[in-house]
């Protein structure tokens, strides 16, 4: 019989240490809100939020470059291609000065225009675009830790004839 109660303990031990780890997983996500302008993508309010249960520390979000199809203000076409492959790896990532170095407490939310970015580089109106979203982050119990997570998405004319945002799924 004390063996059956050892097991139970063992098991009810086991449950709770992962219940624990899954309680204080630290998670950010990304979600695109709806378009300010249906015919721009640039219009697009991008909104990271902490998702778990502890504190998150030097959050940063940059965004990275596969394909960018656009025009200038002027409506001169523009065409960006960087390097990104479909695990989400990128050699290199955009950010902008206050973009960077949050603190986010659980269920915080924090908003970032993907327009400023490309701004400073004379894009003005987006037809399509195939960007990785990666926010960095600490969680408070490993301090040394950085964590990047990305979030791949594609915006790009619907059949309807307007614009949308859709997340495509990294591989593994």
């Amino acid at each position: 019989m004390g063996g059956v109660w050892a097991c139970l303990l063992v098991v009810a031990t086991l449950l709770g240490i992962l219940s624990g780890i899954a309680f204080f997983a630290p998670s950010a996500t990304v979600d695109f809100g709806d378009l300010a302008d249906p015919a721009n993508l640039l219009s697009v309010l991008t909104t990271v939020k902490n998702d778990g249960a502890v504190t998150l520390y030097d959050v940063s979000v940059e965004l990275g470059l596969c394909t960018v199809q656009g025009s200038t203000a002027a409506g001169k076409p523009v065409t960006m291609r960087g390097a990104c492959q479909s695990t989400g790896d990128l050699e290199s990532l955009m950010v902008l000065d206050k973009w960077q170095h949050h603190k986010m407490l659980s269920g915080e939310k924090y908003s970032v225009a993907i327009s400023e970015l490309f701004s400073r580089m004379q894009i003005s109106h987006l037809d399509y675009a195939d960007i990785s979203i990666a926010v960095s982050y600490r969680p408070w119990y490993f301090p040394l830790i950085h964590r990047t997570r990305q979030f791949r998405t594609v915006g790009a004319r619907e059949q309807s004839g307007s614009y949308e945002w859709r997340f495509i799924p990294l591989d593994e």
